[in-house]
């Protein structure tokens, strides 16, 4: 057990030097942030109900804008923190 643990974890580290897995992960990590966002939202905005329909109401369009924009928003914010935070412009 202890062997294999060790291979996993060497294995882990040389896909941390890969930029190509360090893409991949960082594509999928952006993948989950989208798709918990999504779920936020559609509960937020009560589309349950609405999925069964061809089309959204106006009021479940606008629900939906709000949130994704809200969330972009607030995503361009945190990432502009975080870029001065990291190249010292604090």
């Amino acid at each position: 057990m202890a062997n294999q643990a060790q291979a996993i974890q060497a294995i882990q580290q040389l896909a941390a030097q890969d930029p190509e897995i360090q893409k991949l992960q960082a594509q999928a990590q952006f993948k989950s942030v989208i798709h918990g966002h999504t779920d936020r939202c559609w509960e937020k905005c009560n589309l349950g109900k609405e999925a069964t329909q061809s089309s959204l109401s106006g009021r479940a369009k606008s629900c939906l804008d709000n949130c994704v924009r809200n969330f972009f928003t607030c995503e361009g914010t945190v990432n502009e923190v975080m870029q001065k935070m990291t190249s010292g412009n604090k």
